[in-house]
């Protein structure tokens, strides 16, 4: 009887009879699809170029503390970026808005 509950209990869990997040691994597998599809440089410099450079050139101005213009400029500051551009949301100023501009700088970060 103790080894037919188990059973029961194991079959219940396993084939989804019991579940706190019913499409938790749909989510994880969205995100490993997402991730999947890894982004360079080159496909995100254009993002930099036209959102940042401004302010972020070779020669920061409006404020800016840092060059964002090249690769070997942005390395030292990727989590600032992503905290500035993605989590807080307030760089560029306004927020990065376009929705495939954010795509691909997230999936770009997130590697």
């Amino acid at each position: 009887m103790h080894r037919a509950l188990i059973y029961l209990a194991l079959s219940l869990l396993i084939g989804g009879g019991v579940s706190g997040c019913p499409d938790l691994g749909e989510r994880y597998a969205a995100r490993e699809l997402w991730l999947a599809e890894p982004v360079s440089w080159a496909e995100v410099e254009p993002v930099f170029k036209r959102r940042c450079v401004a302010c972020h050139g070779p020669v920061p101005a409006g404020g800016a503390t840092m060059s964002l213009s090249t690769y070997a400029d942005v390395q030292p500051w990727l989590e600032r970026v992503r905290v500035r551009a993605l989590v807080l949301d307030n760089m560029p100023p306004g927020g990065l808005q376009d929705p495939d501009e954010r795509d691909v700088l997230a999936r770009w970060l997130a590697l």
